[in-house]
């Protein structure tokens, strides 16, 4: 039996006989496309994004309302809910509510009390973000997260009177709360 030897030649012809084929087969390829009646994609689909939640209620006693910024119907809530930025939280008399936002600050809510929440950003991988929180009257307990840590002064809470820039890591507000709440 005789032992095939290959050639160099060959090795090279054969290499450039597929490379040939490869660039022809990708060229019908792409001519099929454009002549296709079917519209292709140039992008992929952007997925449906939905709003990441600022906090998740703890604690909820009695009646807490969120209400929306839409100035849609207050629902009520209960432990396990999410808070979005731009909502409102409402307690109500004999009524109590304790969250944690994302950045690990804590907001407890005694009776009769409002806060609302227009601004919240926080990236999980830098632990940074800022927060913007709306004081409406009441009693509110903070003990400031990761974003106060981090930099001070992206903890901003708004008051009737004044805005409080947050330098510590614990403190109590207490103001009227308005008959608008």
């Amino acid at each position: 039996m005789k032992k095939f030897q290959s050639k160099p030649y060959l090795k090279l012809l054969c290499l450039g006989l597929l490379c040939a084929g490869l660039a022809r087969a990708q060229d019908v390829t792409d001519q099929a496309v454009a002549a296709s009646p079917v519209p292709v994609a140039t992008e992929l689909p952007q997925a449906d994004t939905k709003p990441v939640a600022a906090g998740i209620m703890k604690k909820v006693q009695g009646t807490v309302l969120v209400r929306g910024l839409d100035a849609a119907a207050p629902r009520a809530v209960t432990s396990g809910d999410a808070w979005f930025a731009g909502e409102r939280l409402v307690t109500k008399a004999d009524s109590a509510a304790s969250l944690t936002l994302r950045d690990g600050s804590e907001l407890v809510l005694a009776a009769n009390t409002a806060v609302a929440l227009p601004k919240f950003e926080y990236d999980t991988t830098t632990q940074e973000g800022n927060i913007l929180l709306d004081f409406l009257g009441g009693q509110l307990r903070i003990l400031s997260g990761l974003i106060a840590k981090n930099k001070s002064e992206n903890m901003r809470i708004k008051t009737a009177t004044a805005l409080v820039g947050v330098r510590g890591t614990d403190f109590i507000l207490e103001a009227p709360l308005s008959n608008d709440d």
